[in-house]
């Protein structure tokens, strides 16, 4: 079952979750999703290409340090049991994220999708009138 978690209920901290400058990218560019993989910089989904955001290469210890900032107990709990984590994330109360952590090879990687705040129409998605 996915859980959500909005900004400021991080009981470590009173500043804000480094994965937070990540997702402002994210919203300002309009990316569709966020990618975190160890050995290459952050790259973001724009209008169907991926692009690298900054020359950061992301390292396995910075990615845990990221995601685990922003995960509950039972969150981190699950993440470590089960090598896998699917949760929704909100941040400053109208920007939303369906959140993947996934560990491969011992390797801890993150797909981050921004969900739209409006739903568009079937013109607006250019699905076909047989469709609707």
């Amino acid at each position: 079952m996915a859980e959500e978690k909005s900004i400021g209920t991080d009981a470590n901290s009173g500043h804000e979750p480094q994965l937070h400058k990540f997702f402002r990218v994210a919203i300002k560019t309009q990316a569709s999703d966020l990618h975190l993989k160890v050995g290459q910089p952050p790259k973001l989904r724009v209008q169907g290409l991926l692009k690298d955001t900054t020359g950061e290469v992301m390292t396995k210890e910075r990615i845990e340090q990221m995601v685990f900032e922003i995960l509950t107990p039972s969150q981190k709990e699950t993440l470590i049991n089960r090598g896998t984590l699917d949760f929704a994330y909100e941040i400053e109360d109208q920007e939303r994220f369906r959140m993947n952590v996934f560990r491969q090879r011992g390797l801890t990687s993150l797909a981050a999708r921004r969900v739209n705040a409006e739903i568009l129409t079937f013109d607006e998605l250019s699905l076909p009138p047989h469709t609707c």
